[in-house]
């Protein structure tokens, strides 16, 4: 079989070859008797093959080297096999938040153009019933039980995690990978000529016999191709048997045959959440991935992650690339604020757990059980947290309740370059949490390895070459040095596959160099840190000039009883009143937190001309990370509050 060669494909079966029997991926299965999460696992060895398995199914099926593929799976090994199955041949996984919305998603997803479809059953039903958005697909592929639409589910192919997965840490199972694998191909075996899809749904696939007695491998006879890849051509795999494939851990039997791709070559098409913006359809090229791989390795300073709790599905690729082990604790996609603090205390002490990188919707309650029942998580070594700025007092709170050499990192990034910068708690508490209590913004640390950072004038026009953004260089200085950020690097993307118009908007060429315009607004110290201020497209328009929501806000976070504030305009642009949104803590004294608000407004120039403060009882917060505020929504809320007022 040929597949497209992928650079950081490399790292990931350089583990195979040195650690097959380290579990890959640990994944919640049930309950214990005491109610806490039981746990699978699949290993390295295991995960290599099946996604093998998988690649062959997809190819025969007719997917390719290019082939778009919308991916709409829960986070499980079954998305990790898949995804790796699909990038070892070439094609293009397309990935999207559906939480953002159906009609969001389906407007995005029928951009995509896509020719396959891999998806849960509700995915699924979702695609038959709005069939109009997805004329393209002629490939369906099911994960979980198929309803009322045609094509073959994965458990039809016995590639599920039924198959390939085992006890985390359990009682040794009765039989080893090996002999699971093999019963995998027994089962394959038993298939071969028989019809896997029901009457009507699917075609026969039946295979033939070589010459010296080998099965023949076919697009018609998938089973052929699986049997061949697992067992090297043997024919001794009869019914009942538990024999062990011949399968090599020093490389994938899909890759025996190799097509080098270019850096440039699109990889994965991954939506933004569009809570900042319009949801865009993010180009991530071979060379993009390979260099993020390179770039939290060396964020890491090139230690091995050990055991990684992840709670973002791309994270969990990384680190999988490092070698990492993989808890997948139980948590919903689009509610990761919901995820019980408990779960993810047991997992990481069950499983040894050094590295996590959350949402700080994940980290606020995390810190706030371990400091009630006084946990303790002596291997916890690494937090990265990301999403949205992390309370300073979160990130304070983290450092008493781990161990002394443990590090807290804040990190910044988004769907077009990812990571862009960090910093480290030490750093952070040395000094620089006063000055962003002071007005001066949030510090999000210097540029990641290899990405470069500039600023350029705040304007909402497109700025299609440097030469464009050069000639408002002298604007800078009535925004008193904040301007748009924008990077380049060898993991920053260059070029959205849709809308079309984006690129214009949110590119600017330089030469060989493209820079991403980020929507971020922030200033760039002596020292090359970045201080973020805001979004570009939640800056105030009054009538003393622009205020900045993130650098307003930090002012009053440090209040007692504040849980979070949003800094929002009300009236037309140029006349906009600033209003400052309050969540206050539960039981907070609102009537003394109104006076203290009042009262440091006045302390500070940046924060001088609030003078009207709302409190909301919860604010709206993205899909993605449950942390990035909704200001737009609440814009609107302010301004029904101050019409009823009138």
């Amino acid at each position: 079989m040929t597949a497209t060669y992928w650079g950081a494909l490399d790292r990931f079966t350089a583990v195979v070859a040195a650690h097959p029997d380290r579990e890959a991926v640990i994944f919640p299965d049930g309950k214990t008797a005491s109610g806490l999460p039981d746990y699978r696992h699949v290993t390295y060895r295991e995960l290599d093959a099946w996604s093998d398995a998988l690649a062959v199914r997809l190819q025969s099926e007719g997917v390719g080297r290019g082939t778009r593929t919308i991916v709409l799976v829960l986070p499980s090994p079954e998305l990790y096999a898949i995804m790796l199955g699909l990038l070892k041949i070439g094609a293009v996984p397309v990935v999207i938040d559906p939480g953002m919305g159906l009609r969001k998603m389906l407007n995005c997803l029928r951009a995509a153009n896509a020719e396959a479809f891999i998806g849960i059953p509700q995915a699924h039903a979702a695609r038959v019933l709005f069939r109009k958005y997805f004329r393209e697909v002629r490939i369906p592929v099911t994960v979980g039980r198929r309803w009322f639409w045609r094509g073959p589910t994965l458990r039809e192919w016995g590639l599920t995690s039924d198959s390939w997965g085992t006890v985390a840490l359990g009682p040794a199972a009765a039989d080893s990978a090996a002999q699971r694998i093999g019963a995998a191909v027994t089962r394959a075996a038993h298939r071969i000529g028989a019809q896997d899809s029901p009457a009507g749904f699917g075609s026969s696939r039946t295979g033939g016999t070589t010459a010296s007695g080998t099965r023949q491998a076919t697009a018609t006879n998938p089973d052929a191709a699986l049997v061949d890849f697992l067992t090297g051509g043997r024919t001794d795999v009869t019914a009942g048997a538990a024999a062990s494939p011949a399968i090599s851990p020093h490389h994938s039997g899909v890759l025996r045959g190799r097509v080098p791709a270019p850096a440039d070559e699109v990889l994965l098409i991954a939506y933004t959440t569009g809570s900042t913006g319009p949801a865009k359809a993010v180009e991530l090229t071979h060379g993009n991935l390979t260099a993020m791989v390179d770039q939290v390795d060396a964020a890491r300073n090139r230690v091995a992650p050990g055991t990684s709790l992840i709670t973002l599905p791309l994270v969990g690729i990384l680190d999988m690339l490092l070698g990492s082990r993989c808890v997948l604790p139980p948590l919903i996609p689009s509610q990761v604020g919901s995820t019980d603090p408990l779960h993810v205390v047991d997992a990481v002490n069950r499983f040894g757990v050094r590295t996590i990188f959350a949402s700080p919707a994940v980290l606020i309650p995390l810190l706030r059980h371990l400091e009630l029942h006084r946990t303790e998580v002596p291997t916890l070594h690494s937090i990265y947290s990301g999403g949205a700025p992390v309370p300073d007092w979160c990130i304070a709170g983290l450092r008493t309740v781990l161990a002394a050499d443990a590090e807290v990192h804040a990190g910044y990034g988004s769907t077009e370059a990812l990571p862009m910068s960090t910093i480290e708690s030490r750093e952070l508490l040395g000094g620089l949490v006063e000055r962003a209590h002071s007005g001066e913004g949030t510090c999000i640390g210097r540029p990641a390895e290899g990405v470069r950072a500039r600023l350029v004038a705040i304007t909402d026009a497109a700025l299609p070459n440097w030469a464009d953004a050069e000639a408002l260089a002298g604007e800078l200085a009535a925004t008193r040095g904040i301007g748009e950020l924008v990077v380049a690097g060898p993991n920053v993307s260059t070029r959205y596959y849709w809308p079309h118009e984006a690129n214009r908007a949110g590119k600017i060429v330089d030469g060989d160099t493209v820079w991403h315009r980020t929507g971020d607004l922030a200033w760039i110290d002596d020292e090359g840190r970045i201080w973020f201020c805001g979004r570009k497209s939640q800056r105030l328009h009054t009538i003393d000039g622009p205020m900045f929501s993130v650098q307003v806000e930090q002012v009053f976070n440090v209040l007692d009883g504040v849980a979070r504030t949003a800094l929002v305009g009300v009236g037309p642009k140029g006349a906009q009143e600033p209003v400052l949104c309050v969540e206050a803590e539960a039981g907070a004294d609102t009537a003394a937190l109104m006076a203290a608000l009042r009262h440091r407004a006045g302390e500070f120039a940046v924060a001088a001309k609030v003078s009207r403060f709302l409190f909301h009882p919860k604010f709206p917060v993205d899909i993605r990370h449950n942390a990035k505020i909704g200001r737009e929504q609440l814009a609107v809320w302010a301004a029904e509050q101050i019409g009823a007022e009138k």
